[in-house]
Formats: structure tokens, C-alpha cells, sequence
């Protein structure tokens, strides 16, 4: 797939040329169909078996679409995008790489003046910063690619893209970069500019909130911020003394923003956010307002220290919960991140009972707030939370499950998936156990697209040789939901591992087992609780489970639990008969 080639890539013109002569221009449009239908077909190729193909050469084909990026045809430059959307889920350790080739493109791309090129940018943007967590990379390069391009139309048509860009996820990013390029362009420009401006400015307010953007606000020239004013109240009206107001901009920005803007100086913020907590627990904390992890009022955290008092201890907890859940902006904490999971990871492993189930829910409010965030930190976090999958307490299990889904549901299921499959070599039956069950679980939540099939096929299924019939059970259950999500025609995939195990394992009908499980068409279900539960459960003590197949016909070897099987009940709606 690596070494395919299109006819003819023209340079990166956001215009398309005009031909002199119908006999050209025929010929154009047969390449332009030719390309853009083999666009479609590799989409639907990735959409289809994604999970199975290798790329023995990512780069190679990137540059191959950098090219076709640049394509006079929107179709084909439409078609490209949603590729390289379907691709960058595939990447892997290559991800910077290949996106660092066409990146500077796609930006330009949301200058494009149709609507459907733009948006499918805008997803395809949003696909890599879900996969990458580099929300600045793609800020700088739509700013000095989109916002300093030298064509005002592609200016503003990436402005106007901004608002379905920048979505809540990335309340706490730093746009200070972005408000300052916005800021030279509402001084600077014509009216049809300011307004786009002023739309984009406001969302990275809304986005920010308003402490945070007035922050920003105060490190541009005073006549800046009362020109947001003046716009953001009233659209009417043209930037007076324009030549004056480009003098401004050109100092402030050249003499007193060389460096970033750094968080640190939000005074005024900590102030407010101390006062509204010194204001709600004003007994407990008094006037103390120094913080810890950049949220949390030393007050709390001498509570959580508590070793001697369970109390003030789970008191310091609550105070956690209500600080973590009305937290707006992430980016006060972000910088302590390592240091704030030790904390929360402490807190899980509490002996009290109350203390752990409470900060496991702090821990999925908390992956909820920082989203993709924590992605760099998914070894302390997967370490602390795995071991509480197999506790014996239900609540314990269920939090440390719905955190893990919390966890997916930001970062993407695969990673996490990835690295819990280690536990499938634990010592523990029970951790191998829900360690599937959560496997399944996932499978049941997100789209096949966001997992890696041959590879949890090829995990999974080895699985169902473990000693433990529990175990043995779950797989099927596993496999069975793995089957549904590659569909017919993939699931023959799945079907060879288990042949091929059998035949390493003679006298073990395990292929028999499997088609048996398929035959039943239900599926297992994630309740309320986060937890999963089977279309049928296997028996106890010295019972057995025995599967028939669709017409009725028993499989003796079928090994879920030991000893003969005698008289048994039918157990309505699916096919088993558990042997008393």
C-alpha cells in the first residue's frame, strides 16, 4: 500500500486552474475520478481490514498524500484528508513523523472554500491530537500557516474553522499564542476580517473562561483589549487609525511576548479560586491560601496526610472532590500531573474502605477534566487502578472499572488495552479474569476502528487453554464479542488462531466450543455498574455447562467444568443444559 503513486500531484494552489481546451479538460477529469476513486477504495480498505494491514513504509506513503494534498480537484484533496484521518489510527510510534509531512498542508487545507474539505480537516485535526495529545503543535501550525498566510481569503476561512476546532476537550490548553495572532488581525484588518476575529476570540473565551482570557488580554496593549471590547459588544464600525494601531501591535508583540505565557501568572486567579473555597470552608482553612498541585489549599492537603484520624482524612477526601469537580481550568495542575496521581493513587490504596471508593470516583472526575492529558502518564495511573479489578468488594471493582472506561473514553481504548494485557499472565485467576471482562467491555463501548483486532485476537484467545473455567468461559464471551465487531468476513481471522491452537493441543475441541458460543447470537452486556454480565453464567460445585450446537447435538468435549454430567434443566432462551 506503501508504494503506491497517483497520476500527476500538482503543486500545493488553492485555486483551481482553468484548461484551454475540452480535449484537456476531459482528460483532467478522467484523472481527477481515477485518483479520487482509488482514494475511496483505500478508505474503504483501512475502514474494512485497517486492523490487518502492515505498513512496511508509513513515510513513504505520506509523502505520497503530502502531494495529493496540494491537488486541484477539492474531491481528491477531500478524499486525502479522510485517509490520512483513517491512517493516523495506525501509525504508531511513527504518528510525528508521518503527520510532521502533512501537516503544514492540512492546515491549509482549512482555508479551502469548500465546506467539505474544511470540515473533513477538522476532523481529521482532531483525530491526531485525540491519538497524540499535541494540541500546541496543531495551535502553532494553524498560526503561522492559517492565521500568517499571505492570502486573506485562506485567513479567514481559518478563522472561521477555529469554533468547530477548538471543542471543550481543550478547555485547558494554553491559547495565549492563538489570541495574540487573532489580536494583530482585529486591529489590522477589514471588517469581514474583524468579524471572523471576533467569532474565533469568543470561542477561546467561552473555551477558557473569562478570568483566564482577561489574563490574556492584559499582556496585549491596553487599545487591544478595549478594541475586543468595543467589537465583542458592538460588530458595527471599522478600526480607526489602522496604521496607528499596526505600530502598537508590531512593538508589544515584538518587545514584550517573546517568551510564552506561563501560568504562574494568574494571580488573580488563584486569588479568586482561594477566596471561593476560603469563603465555602472558611473554619477548616482560614486565610491559608497556598496550594498544593497548583489546586489544592494546603488545609486539604494536611487533612489527606492524616494518619491518625480516618475522619480527617475522608473529610480532606469530599473537600478533594468538590475542588477536582469544579475545576475549570485544568492547566493550574497539569504541571504537577505526576505528583497529583501519586496523590490520587495514595488515596485508592487507603485501607478504609470509604476513603478508596471516594477516590476512585475523584480519579474519573479527574480523567474526565484532563482528558487526553493524562496520556502521558498512563503507566502510574494503569498500575494503581488494575489491581483493584479483581477486588473483592463490589463498589471498589465497579469504580476502578468506570474510571478505566473514563480513561479509554479520553485517551483512546488501545493504549489502556495494551498495556492491561499484561495482566492476562498474572498469577491472580481473578485479575485475569475481569482483566478480559473489561477487554469485552470495552469492545461492547467503542467502535472496532479504535482497537488493534489482530492483536487482541492473537492475546485473547490463548486464553481459552488457562486451567480455570471462569476464565475459560469469559474468553468465549470475549471471543463471541470480538466475532461481532470484525464482522463475517474478519472473523475467520479469529477462527484460524483457534484451529490453530487446537491443533497444538490435541484432544481439546476448543474450535467446537467456540462455533457453539457463535451460534447463540447474544451477546454479553456492560450494567449499570460498569460491570459485565453473560448471556448465561457458568455453573458451581460440580456442576457442568454443557453447549449445544444449533440443531441440538451435544459437544462432549467441552470442558467448562469437570465431572460427568447427568440429568440437567433447560435454562430458557439460550442453548445450554447445566448437568446437576
Amino acid at each position: 500500500m506503501a508504494g503506491l503513486t497517483f497520476d500527476n500531484p500538482t503543486a500545493d494552489d488553492m485555486s483551481s486552474s482553468s484548461t484551454s481546451s475540452t480535449k484537456t479538460k476531459h482528460s483532467g477529469n478522467n484523472k481527477t475520478n481515477r485518483r479520487s476513486e482509488l482514494l475511496a477504495y483505500l478508505r474503504s480498505t483501512v475502514r474494512e481490514n485497517g486492523d490487518f494491514i502492515h505498513f512496511p513504509n508509513k513515510l513513504t506513503l505520506f509523502k505520497e498524500l503530502h502531494h495529493i494534498l496540494g491537488d486541484d480537484a477539492w474531491q481528491v484533496r477531500h478524499e486525502c484528508i479522510q485517509l490520512i484521518g483513517q491512517l493516523i489510527r495506525m501509525c504508531g510510534t511513527d504518528l510525528e513523523k508521518c503527520v510532521d509531512l502533512v501537516l503544514v498542508r492540512l492546515v491549509r487545507n482549512l482555508g479551502h472554500e469548500k465546506i467539505l474539505v474544511r470540515r473533513s480537516t477538522v476532523h481529521t485535526l482532531h483525530a491526531y491530537v485525540k491519538q497524540s495529545g499535541d494540541l500546541q503543535r496543531v495551535i502553532d501550525a494553524i498560526v503561522a500557516h492559517g492565521l500568517q498566510n499571505s492570502d486573506s481569503d485562506v485567513k479567514e476561512y481559518v478563522m472561521f474553522c477555529l469554533p468547530m476546532l477548538l471543542t471543550s476537550e481543550f478547555d485547558g490548553e494554553n491559547f495565549f499564542v492563538l489570541v495574540q495572532a487573532l489580536a494583530r488581525i482585529l486591529v489590522a484588518t477589514t471588517s469581514d476580517r474583524r468579524e471572523a476575529a471576533l467569532v474565533a476570540l469568543q470561542k477561546v473565551r467561552q473555551l477558557v473562561g473569562k478570568t483566564r482570557f482577561d489574563q490574556y488580554l492584559d499582556k496585549l496593549h491596553p487599545k487591544i483589549a478595549k478594541e475586543f471590547g468595543k467589537g465583542s459588544s458592538s460588530d458595527e464600525g471599522d478600526v480607526e487609525d489602522e496604521g496607528e494601531d499596526e505600530e502598537i501591535v508590531g512593538h508589544d508583540f515584538g518587545h514584550e511576548f517573546g517568551h510564552e505565557f506561563r501560568h504562574e501568572s494568574g494571580h488573580e486567579f488563584r486569588q479568586e479560586f482561594g477566596y471561593e473555597f476560603g469563603h465555602e470552608f472558611g473554619h477548616e482553612f482560614g486565610h491559608e491560601f497556598g496550594y498544593e498541585f497548583g489546586i489544592l489549599p494546603i488545609a486539604v492537603v494536611t487533612q489527606l496526610k492524616d494518619q491518625e484520624n480516618w475522619e480527617i482524612r475522608y473529610r480532606g477526601v469530599e473537600y478533594l472532590r468538590q475542588i477536582v469537580s469544579g475545576m475549570n481550568d485544568v492547566s493550574l495542575v497539569v504541571p504537577h500531573l505526576p505528583n497529583f496521581i501519586a496523590l490520587l493513587n495514595r488515596l485508592v490504596s487507603d485501607a478504609n474502605f470509604k476513603i478508596a471508593a471516594l477516590a476512585l470516583e475523584i480519579y474519573r472526575i479527574f480523567i474526565d477534566k484532563v482528558k487526553y492529558r493524562i496520556r502521558p502518564h498512563l503507566s502510574p495511573v494503569l498500575n494503581a487502578l488494575s489491581r483493584y479489578l479483581a477486588d473483592s468488594k463490589l463498589t471498589i471493582r465497579s469504580g476502578c472499572v468506570k474510571a478505566l472506561m473514563q480513561l479509554m473514553q479520553c485517551v483512546s481504548p488501545m493504549p489502556i488495552v495494551t498495556i492491561l494485557l499484561g495482566n492476562l499472565e498474572h498469577k491472580s485467576s481473578r485479575l485475569r479474569e475481569e482483566t478480559i471482562n473489561l477487554i469485552t467491555a470495552a469492545l461492547l463501548t467503542f467502535p472496532s476502528y479504535e482497537f488493534d483486532m489482530a492483536a487482541l485476537c492473537g492475546a485473547v484467545a490463548p486464553m481459552i487453554l488457562d486451567p480455570k473455567r471462569k476464565i475459560r468461559q469469559c474468553v468465549l464471551e470475549c471471543m463471541a464479542t470480538l466475532a461481532q465487531a470484525l464482522g463475517h468476513m474478519r472473523s475467520v481471522v479469529l477462527v484460524e488462531i483457534v484451529e490453530s491452537l487446537q491443533r497444538e493441543h490435541r484432544g481439546a475441541p476448543i474450535v467446537a466450543a467456540l462455533h457453539s458460543r457463535l451460534a447463540r447470537k447474544v451477546l454479553p452486556r456492560v450494567n449499570q455498574d460498569g460491570l459485565l454480565e453473560y448471556s448465561v453464567n457458568v455453573g458451581v460445585g460440580g456442576r457442568k455447562l454443557v453447549v449445544f450446537d444449533a440443531r441440538g447435538r451435544m459437544w462432549i468435549g467441552f470442558w467448562l467444568g469437570r465431572g460427568r454430567c447427568g440429568l440437567g434443566r433447560r435454562v430458557r432462551g439460550v442453548g445450554v443444559v447445566i448437568g446437576m
